[in-house]
């Protein structure tokens, strides 16, 4: 799977997937956070 094209098992590409996935939710949430203080008054 991937550039090296390692065997993988499905349980290990979806731990993957989730923890990529829960990852890029907290950057968003941190960069929501920050557009809204500077849009603040």
């Amino acid at each position: 799977m991937g550039r090296k094209r390692l065997p993988t098992t499905v349980i290990g590409l979806l731990t993957h997937i989730a923890k990529h996935t829960q990852r890029h939710v907290g950057q968003a949430i941190v960069t929501a956070r920050l557009a809204r203080r500077t849009m603040e008054p």
